[in-house]
Formats: C-alpha cells, sequence, structure tokens
C-alpha cells in the first residue's frame, strides 16, 4: 500500500507509530511515501532483544555509539510489530545488502522497520546545545549529583529552544506536572537543558533527590555519560 498523505511527521509510540498531526496509528506493512521521522534506534546495549544497520549514505545519525538517533526525511517507511518482522527483512540485515541510503530495524521487543533516507533534518536543540556547550559546562563544575547524573545552573544570553516530553533518561526520573528535560550526546556523554517545577529522582539514589526550581532566566543543565554495553549498560 502506498499513503495518500504526503510529507507528514511519524512519530514513535513504543510499541508502534502514529502520525504527528492525526496521532492515528499508521497501519503495519503501510508503506509511506515520505515522511519526517525522529527515532532512537535500538540494539542490545540497552538490554534489549534488538538490532540495527545504516547503509554508508545514510545522514541524520547523531553520535551516539550504541542507540543513535535518526532525525531525517525519509521514503518507503514500511513497519511490523515486535517479533513479527518478515523474513526478508532479515535475511537483509544478515546478508548486509542493504541501499546505501537506507535503516533496518529489527527486534523481539521493539517495533521493526525500514526506510530509505533523503536528508536529514534540523535539529534546534542540539544546535543550542554545541552553539552554548562552554556555557553548559561552566554551569557544571561544581553540580549536584546523583549518581553520575551530574547537575549545575547557568543564566542563557538566549531563549531557549523548545524541548520536553521525555520522563526518564537513563535510571533518572523527572517529576512535576510543568518540569521537562532533555539531552544530545556531545563527545560520547549526555548533555541537557532541564527546566521546573519538579524533582528529579533515581530508584539507584532514593536519598539524593535533585529539586528543580522555578525561575525566570536561569537554566538547569546536566550531564550523564552514556552506558556501555562491556557494562551491560548499568550506568545509573
Amino acid at each position: 500500500m502506498v499513503s495518500s498523505y504526503g510529507v507528514n511527521k511519524i512519530v514513535y509510540k513504543g510499541d508502534f507509530f502514529t502520525w504527528a498531526a492525526t496521532d492515528r496509528p499508521i497501519p503495519p506493512d503501510f508503506e509511506v511515501e515520505e515522511a519526517e521521522l525522529v527515532v532512537r534506534l535500538q540494539s542490545t546495549a540497552r538490554g534489549r532483544a534488538a538490532r540495527w544497520a545504516a547503509g554508508k549514505e545514510v545522514v541524520g545519525l547523531n553520535d551516539a555509539p550504541y542507540n543513535p538517533m535518526l532525525r531525517a526525511r525519509v521514503q518507503r517507511f514500511r513497519w511490523w510489530p515486535p517479533g513479527a518482522q518478515p523474513d526478508w527483512l532479515e535475511a537483509l540485515i544478515d546478508s548486509g545488502d542493504l541501499y546505501p541510503n537506507q535503516v533496518v530495524q529489527l527486534g523481539a521487543e521493539v517495533p521493526n522497520w525500514t526506510a530509505h533516507v533523503v536528508t536529514a533534518i534540523p535539529d534546534p536543540f542540539r544546535e543550542f546545545i554545541t552553539r552554548n556547550i562552554g556555557k553548559i559546562r561552566e554551569g557544571l563544575c561544581f553540580p549536584d549529583l546523583q549518581g553520575h547524573l551530574r547537575v549545575g545552573r547557568v543564566v542563557m544570553d538566549e531563549q531557549l529552544p523548545w524541548f520536553g516530553g521525555r520522563r526518564r533518561i537513563f535510571n533518572h526520573y523527572l517529576v512535576g506536572r510543568k518540569a521537562r528535560w532533555e539531552y544530545r550526546v556531545v563527545d560520547g556523554e549526555a548533555i541537557g537543558l532541564a527546566v521546573g517545577p519538579g524533582w528529579i529522582l533515581s530508584p539507584d539514589h532514593p536519598n539524593e533527590p535533585i529539586e528543580l526550581l522555578t525561575s525566570d532566566r536561569a537554566v538547569y543543565v546536566f550531564s550523564h555519560p552514556i552506558p556501555s554495553p562491556t557494562r551491560g549498560g548499568t550506568v545509573d
């Protein structure tokens, strides 16, 4: 089947995909002609039965070492439920005979999908982090600590880009209806911004809660090492 929706945005919902404009699920094995896709590729690095492959000309992947984010306009997108991938898709990733611009995701615990990347799409949040990395690192000179999570505070000279929606970063949880946080991988480390009011809690560090206060100008900044597969993905 071929999509008649034209260019749209595809949203990953955990076990399935939807259209961003309507939140309507995209049926499995439905071919989308062209759309914007932002999704994290999954592998065994996070303890999941999943693997992925990308052709040598694929653009839009960040530099996360094991589970990179893809932010791209794609064509010929199709997906199947976890563990329900067609035999030809598994054979494709086993042989490595992908198109140069093709991405394939397989998994028993994550949706299976394939797409052909046309071009990378802008990431204003990453651009903001990269542009202000010096100030962010200054704000982390004397941080509050919650395991490996380091949280500081800094006043930014420019307006923050929109971000939010994420509740968990590694094994740290954001609590608070208006609180939000997001990160990008920079030089092999998760670097991000957070705003309150709210709390950052972790089951691994129950006696180290971090409170996020409301501020007109200051923003919280944080960093966290990327979990390594050699440690079972257990950096907390």
